[in-house]
Parts: structure tokens; sequence; C-alpha cells
């Protein structure tokens, strides 16, 4: 192997060691929850009353998701997390609480507000007899949530989510536009989290960029990038991500690109791009929320931010590869995606 093949194993062999480490300080994060449903079935005929799929089910099930998915991967790599939500008093909040519950996550710092609803993502996904490899999802449909919280719950997640940083390695703040992250909220948290050195992780929602002024890492979609550069009148992607950066001053944007890979943007010029290693991707719900767990986890293990970067876009290639309604990802299964990468490596550099 030359110098270069040599310092990839070292780095697959450094970061694949970060996941037997359990971190001496806990991570801090906020965020909106959803219940996410899937419907799954059979596709073969068209409705008679309408040209729309008649979809037999098969199976229902449902899990929490947006900054849930982040708790529980968390929780799957063994890390301390201090979990700051809000859900409606409903059917679908206690759902959540109950599932997160069953999986040994603290929930007694998510609020449960009576006059909210919890949003519900119902995805409706088919394929046809025989060819149960070729799913696709005919239809989304959401219902309750997008409510803002009122102005007493909004002081109390953030007073407690202040509270709870002392001792933290690392804030996440997880923005799904669903009430708990306000303007607020968001600038309180990052200014307090700076002020004690803490690393701070944002997945921002375009429309709210400001919400991330200061964060140390943003995490964007490579379309999110060219969407800012349209609004913007900028003339290429260059120029947006210095833009972005002169504006909100953050420290680096880890940009994520699916089956494209992930690229690691610092504000000193800095870039690294990592290629997409799975053969055959599955589906794409809870990248970001993969790539924010392996970045935090990373950070609060004493890696550096490039080698984050990199646990971060193994993270996401295990969502990829994932069946559809599995969108967290756990230490353990992503160890064993590192070996097989650090194997198929060493094979292929005989």
């Amino acid at each position: 192997m030359d110098e270069f093949e040599i310092e990839h194993l070292n780095r697959l062999e450094r970061i694949r060691s970060l996941l037997e480490i359990t971190p001496e300080t806990h991570i801090t994060l906020v965020g909106d929850v959803m219940l996410d449903r899937f419907v799954t079935g059979e596709a073969e005929t068209l409705a008679t009353t309408a040209p729309a799929p008649a979809l037999r089910v098969i199976h229902t099930n449902q899990s929490p998701g947006a900054s849930a998915h982040i708790a529980q991967s968390l929780n799957g790599f063994g890390t301390n997390t201090r979990f700051h939500s809000a859900i409606g008093n409903d059917e679908a909040g206690q759902s959540i609480i109950q599932i997160l519950n069953q999986s040994g996550i603290d929930t007694s710092r998510i609020l449960t507000i009576d006059e909210q609803t919890t949003l519900v993502k119902t995805r409706y996904i088919a394929s046809r007899r025989g060819l149960l490899d070729r799913r696709q999802m005919l239809l989304q449909t959401d219902s309750g949530g997008k409510s803002p919280i009122n102005e007493n719950d909004s002081n109390k997640i953030l007073e407690s989510a202040i509270s709870d940083l002392h001792g933290a390695g690392a804030l996440i703040i997880s923005d799904y536009d669903n009430g708990v992250i306000s303007e607020n909220v968001a600038s309180k948290l990052i200014n307090a989290a700076n002020a004690s050195d803490i690393h701070t992780i944002i997945d921002p929602k375009l429309s709210s960029l400001g919400k991330a002024m200061n964060a140390d890492i943003a995490l964007f979609e490579m379309r999110g990038i060219e969407l800012i550069m349209k609004r913007q009148l900028l003339t290429s992607l260059e120029e947006t991500r210095n833009h972005l950066f002169e504006t909100y001053g953050w420290k680096a944007m880890l940009v994520i690109g699916g089956v494209h890979g992930t690229q690691l943007y610092l504000k000193n010029g800095d870039y690294e791009h990592h290629p997409c290693r799975v053969i055959e991707p599955r589906q794409q719900l809870g990248l970001h929320d993969a790539a924010a767990t392996a970045l935090a986890h990373a950070l609060v293990s004493g890696a550096s931010l490039t080698d984050a970067a990199c646990l971060a876009h193994s993270a996401c290639e295990v969502i990829l590869g994932a069946e559809a309604s599995r969108e967290f990802v756990s230490k353990d299964i992503l160890a064993d995606w590192l070996d097989e990468v650090k194997w198929q490596f060493q094979i292929s550099n005989r």
C-alpha cells in the first residue's frame, strides 16, 4: 500500500476505535419529535374510482422520529444523553413516550403540552408481489403538529436544557420547524454552549438559518446549498459556502449527499469528500440524524473534526443500506459496517 492508502487504513482504525469509548461527558439534545408510521404492502392494481394504486396492507409499524432518531442512536452508542423536547397530550405523543421508555431512553425532560398536537408522518410503501426488494413510497400524509409552543413552555425547555449544559461535551439542536426550536431557544442555547467551550451541532431548516448563528457545525444537503445559491443570486457553490460561513459564523459544514457521499467544509478553506461505499442503497430517511449522532459521539470521545466527519459519513452509509423502517443507527451496527469496509479495503489492496 502507498502512503495515502496507509493513512486511509489508519483513519478507519481510528474511527472504529471511537465506538469502543464511553464518553465521560453527556450530550444535551434539544429538538422536535414526531411519530413516523410506515404502512407497507403490495400494489398490484389501480383503484376503481381513480388512477391511483390500490395498496393491500401487509404490515404497519411506527417509531419516534425527528430528534428522537438521534436520542435512539445515542442510546445505541451507550452515550449519556439529556433529551429535551415536547409532545401533545394525545395518543401519538404517548406512543412516542412509551417506545422511548421501552428502549431505555429517559423521557423526563419531554414536556407534554395539552394545547399541542403531535405531528404524525405516515408513509405508504408498496412493492409488487415477488419483487419485495423494489419498494417505493406511494404517499406521505402529515397530521397534527406545526403549532408554535407557548412562551411559558418554551422557557421551561430552554431553562432545563441550559441547566443540562453543565458538564456536557456537546449540544445538538435538531430543528424540524415543529415549535420546539425558536429563535430565542436556539440563540441562548448556542451562546451558553459557546461560553462553556461545548461543541455545538445544528441541523437547521433553510427557512430559518438565523437560528444556527455561531454554531460550530451545520448540517446540510447539497440541494439545500444549491437552493441558497439561487435565492441569494450567488454565482457558484464556493461563493455560497463562503457566504454561509461569513454570515452565520460556523466553523464547519457537513454536506450530506446520500449516494453521492458526504463533504466536510471548514471555515479555513479545507475540504474533504467521502464517497459512498454502499453497493445497493435502499433508503435515506434519517441521514441527518445519523450524522449528528456520530459527529457528537466522536467529538465528545476526543476525535478531531475530520475524523468525526468520517464517522458521520459511515453512519449515513448504514442508514442508506438499511430497511425502509430503520432510520437510526447503533454502535454495534456501525462497528460491523466499519469492520466490513476495513476488510474490503485491505483485500482490494493486497
